[in-house]
């Protein structure tokens, strides 16, 4: 008994102590997770892909109809910058055509046995003029040569264009043919994966490229980041809102929480000084930080520079940074601007100055021609449609007063009057249509007069579309005589006077971006973040490329502030914004006496004023709440808050997104995930909307659309989730346990038997 007790307990004991170090291996594995300073280099799998099949669905492309006699179509797509096409690719053409016959008077009418031909090109190469026959279905493999696969797009996207051509039996009104381009067409590239591009003159790529696979990035922030450096983040993030349309989905995360995990298949964008970031040592940039920062002609100077990604050979890292806080605030305008200047490096760019933003002057009215908004005669030459876009800027804070007109000069000489005409917009709305006569050969003068209300402050638009009709639709519209001609001496006039104040019982969150849009630089528009809460800086990444996509000045200048300071002076100058947890946020507690839902003391709970109860106790809510700001009755205050970093991004994402952005009025909400409950009802529960559309516009023979990049929507990179490392001692505690009672079970047994 005493032996076989004494042989069971030293059993047990082992097995303990092997448990116990086997939990406290598989602890200390565990928080060895590789961070971002030890990752190595990885050539991305698509290296051992030597080729790939791409159908036009995949690329964005949606089923295309031509019709005879003449009609084209022209689309754009995107391919990885990281690849490098090789000889051999293919165009595979799946397409069908229908024909209808026509009744005719004539028995003996002839007509030609084929059905015309589509003639092929890719960027501007011919490939191939492929012959068409009625009422069949096509899978045409066209080669396509090295010279065709050279991109001739500034964007760096693909053109294919293809054109129908059935003039031999124009006329005649006995068949009538459509083609249909099918979306099962494929494109076939042999590739080598390649370094991607470290250009700065190229960007928005290879951080944006409009590829079918989609782009991410992620901006680097300091753990403890300066205000500084935030309005660095936030003015990368604007920068590439307004060069990509807001269609980069962008997000943030301190360089503690950066591991090969969480910024896996996306770009890095290093925001900061230097010394925060120890990887910079390790990359292979042009101009290498010490452990004293830069070597810089001045303290002051920011750093621009790309190189290729620490993680990944097909993304590329981008450096927006300095020695000093200033040096960081260069850095970011200079990115902003959208125009980085660099020397014989192209991947690096020192910014000793960054222009000061021109606050237009106090002027009483507009009056200038295109000439002087930096536009030439225009002319068209081309029937179907055209389009002419003329941009002006209306000074912050005024509004347009009087009777604003244009005076529009022109000259037309075309083969059909009646049916040809211009129709004048100014922003969304249609203004007036000019018809076109005889008359207009000479130089002709038309004033045109503008609702007050369709100019706003900021940047407007004028837009004319311009219609010529054909005078015999089986003539090539190439060959034909007519022409339009818009004179550089036409004028705007605009009369203006100030905005009157913001009034409470105006301000509607349904029309937001206003008015945080209203000036051209966003210099009329301050964030006050958390400074603690990344949640919050993740949130003003996404509303400040959204904001910026909807503005086009020639400068970005975003001021940032932390909700603990008090002492802000843009508070008194500045639209604001205020983002995250209302308990972390003590403006929040100042502007308790405004807030249309106010909070307690250290509570991230709305109460309602009326009745002073809890919105949604207990219920992970977003909070959206506008009003006239106390210290400027010209400006307001939008608070985007949480009772959790949850609520903060649902709050946020309701603000970019259409689809609950339209359901927004009124100056209080709750959001909850895509549901926004005003007065405590339910106003809708969106159903998912496309990740990509694609755009189609006409001109005289050809419509061409943008394939689309997919998923390309500013979202939110959610910080990584850090399982604890006692989950593993704890099952190993388990399981010894386990064991144990099965041993010492055994044991009972046997000594009752004995």
């Amino acid at each position: 008994m005493h032996h076989t007790i004494s042989t069971s307990t030293r059993f047990v004991l082992a097995l303990c102590l092997t448990a116990t170090l086997w939990g406290m291996s598989a602890g200390h594995s565990h928080a060895q997770t590789s961070p971002l300073q030890s990752a190595k280099l990885q050539t991305s799998a698509a290296a051992t892909v030597a080729g790939q099949m791409i159908d036009f669905a995949q690329l964005g492309i949606v089923e295309q109809t031509l019709e005879e006699p003449f009609s084209a179509v022209r689309l754009k797509f995107g391919l990885p910058a990281y690849w490098k096409l090789k000889a051999g690719a293919e165009l595979q053409l799946h397409f069908r055509t229908f024909t209808t016959e026509a009744e005719s008077d004539s028995e003996n009418t002839v007509v030609d046995a084929s059905a015309g031909e589509l003639k092929v090109s890719l960027n501007n190469i011919r490939l191939a003029s492929v012959p068409l026959a009625y009422n069949e279905e096509q899978v045409v493999t066209i080669p396509i040569t090295t010279t065709a696969l050279l991109p001739v797009s500034a964007d760096g996207r693909h053109s294919l264009n293809i054109q129908y051509d059935n003039r031999a039996n124009c006329g005649l009104g006995v068949t009538s043919t459509v083609v249909t381009l099918l979306t099962s067409s494929s494109f076939s590239f042999p590739f080598d994966v390649v370094n991607a591009p470290t250009d700065l003159s190229l960007l928005p790529r290879p951080i944006f490229q409009q590829s079918f696979l989609g782009e991410r990035a992620t901006i680097v922030v300091p753990d403890k980041p300066t205000t500084s450096e935030l309005q660095a983040a936030l003015l990368v993030a604007a920068g590439f809102g307004r060069m990509t349309g807001d269609r980069l989905a962008i997000s943030l995360l301190p360089i503690a929480q950066v591991t090969a995990t969480t910024a896996e298949d996306a770009h890095l964008i290093f925001v900061g000084k230097s010394e925060a970031f120890p990887i910079l040592q390790t990359m292979a940039l042009r101009l290498k930080p010490g452990p004293e920062g830069f070597t810089l002609p001045d303290a002051n100077v920011g750093v621009i520079q790309s190189a290729t990604s620490p993680l990944t050979n097909t993304h590329v890292a981008l450096v927006i940074s300095g020695n000093t806080d200033e040096g960081v605030v260069k850095a970011g305008k200079a990115f902003a601007s959208g125009t980085i200047l660099t020397g014989t490096e192209k991947n690096l760019a020192l910014v000793t100055e960054v222009k000061a933003n021109d606050t237009p002057p106090n002027v009483s009215s507009i009056e200038r021609s295109f000439a002087d908004l930096g536009y030439d005669d225009w002319r068209t030459e081309q029937t179907g449609r055209s389009q002419i876009t003329y941009e002006f800027d209306v000074p912050l804070d005024t509004v347009a007063d009087g009777e604003p007109s244009i005076d529009l000069f022109f000259q037309a000489k075309l083969p059909v009057y009646g049916e040809s005409n211009m129709t004048v917009h100014v922003n969304d709305d249609e203004i007036e249509t000019v018809q076109f006569s005889e008359q207009t050969t000479n130089t002709t003068s038309t004033r045109i007069l503008i609702p007050r209300a369709s100019i706003h402050a900021g940047r407007n638009e004028i837009t004319i579309n311009a219609t010529i009709k054909a005078q015999n639709e089986c003539v090539n519209d190439d060959t034909a005589e007519q022409w339009l001609t818009i004179g550089s001496n036409s004028t705007l006039r605009v009369p203006l006077r100030a905005a009157p104040p913001q009034s409470l019982s105006t301000l509607d969150l349904g029309a937001y971006p206003e008015p945080f849009d209203d000036s051209l630089t966003l210099s009329s528009t301050a964030f006050v973040l958390a400074n603690t809460n990344p949640s919050s800086w993740r949130a003003a990444v996404r509303l400040a490329s959204n904001l910026a996509s909807k503005t086009n000045g020639e400068s970005v200048d975003i001021a940032v502030g932390y909700g603990n300071d008090s002492s802000q002076d843009f508070r008194n100058t500045r639209n604001v914004l205020i983002i995250g947890r209302p308990a972390e946020l003590p403006i929040v507690a100042e502007l308790k006496a405004q807030l249309p839902a106010p909070f307690d003391a250290g509570s991230d709970e709305a109460r309602d004023l009326t009745t002073n109860a809890i919105y949604r106790p207990g219920e992970t809510v977003g909070y959206l709440q506008l009003l006239a700001s106390p210290w400027n009755e010209r400006r307001v205050v939008l608070a985007v808050l949480g009772n959790t970093d949850e609520g903060v991004g649902w709050a946020s994402r309701a603000l970019v997104s259409p689809s609950t952005l339209q359901d927004l009025s009124g100056n209080f909400a709750i959001v909850i995930a895509d549901q926004v409950f005003l007065d405590g009802t339910r106003l809708s529960s969106p159903a998912a909307q496309p990740t990509a559309t694609g755009s189609a516009s006409a001109d005289s023979s050809a419509a061409e659309t943008d394939a689309p990049a997919p998923v390309n929507r500013t979202t939110e990179v959610l910080a990584p989730r850090q399982d604890s490392p006692l989950v593993a001692l704890i099952v190993s505690f388990l399981i010894m346990l386990c064991v144990l009672g099965m041993v010492l079970g055994l044991s009972w047994w046997r000594g009752r038997r004995v």
